[in-house]
């Protein structure tokens, strides 16, 4: 049920009563000042959508360089249609867990077109985002194997395998150790295996990408329909 509230922020609007709310609306309806009262306490869904979009641009974590960054203020490019495509599809493609690998040089606005990928999902999707970077996730898992740590193996590695869609950025930086090349292969699997999209940003080539990935990280993220996308052309820094 629909019931019509004045909000101060965005004026006359419709809020749509849960099962609660709606049984309480019934049991006051012919009671002009209980409705009045009871009006007063419902939150505008302008107001809620845009306490869910902070809440969940603080769980994305976008850098703040990266913050404002949208396909509207990027070159365009082939690279770029491709990911806008993957945005504008994002509801479908997430049906079978397609993914998504950015390689190439530095410059070439992986970063910026992940991180646009990510805000156009809030905005318009409420989707659950993390953005992160390799050695972040890497340094989040290995605080947990100390005594003082807060939080468990188990808990953090659930953070970044069990969100809608994990960005890992800076992928391969530096060629880690096979236990750290384990643990990115563990949370890309669980993900793999729950039909969750992931995307993997790294300046390496494909071919050195396979070098610290494996074959099969690589053979994962192409299945369903995912892309391993090849960023060429000049640098993009200093345009924007």
């Amino acid at each position: 049920m629909l019931i019509e509230i004045n909000c101060e922020t965005h004026g006359s609007n419709q809020v749509e009563l849960d099962n609660y709310q709606l049984a309480r609306y019934k049991s006051i309806e012919n009671a002009p000042y209980a409705v009045d009262d009871f009006k007063k306490d419902l939150k505008c869904s302008l107001c809620s959508r845009e306490e869910k979009i902070g809440y969940l641009r603080e769980l994305a974590k976008i850098p703040l360089r990266f913050e404002d960054c949208s396909f509207d203020n990027f070159d365009k490019t082939k690279e770029k249609e491709i990911v806008k495509s993957y945005a504008d599809k994002f509801q479908e493609l997430k049906k079978v867990g397609a993914s998504l690998v950015l390689c190439g040089s530095t410059g070439r606005g992986k970063t910026h077109l992940s991180c646009a990928l990510i805000n156009k999902l809030i905005e318009d999707d409420l989707v659950k985002c993390i953005y992160a970077k390799a050695f972040d996730v890497l340094r989040d898992i290995k605080d947990t194997y100390s005594k003082s740590s807060n939080h468990n193996f188990s808990e953090v590695q659930k953070k970044y395998a069990r969100i809608e869609l994990l960005v890992i950025d800076e992928v391969g930086v530096q060629f880690g150790s096979d236990t750290e090349k384990q643990i990115l292969f563990e949370i890309i699997n669980e993900r793999y295996e729950n039909l969750l999209p992931t995307i993997l940003v790294t300046n390496l080539s494909l071919v050195n990408l396979k070098e610290f990935a494996g074959d099969r990280v690589i053979d994962r993220m192409k299945e369903g329909g995912g892309k391993v996308i090849i960023f060429s052309g000049e640098s993009q820094r200093g345009k924007r």
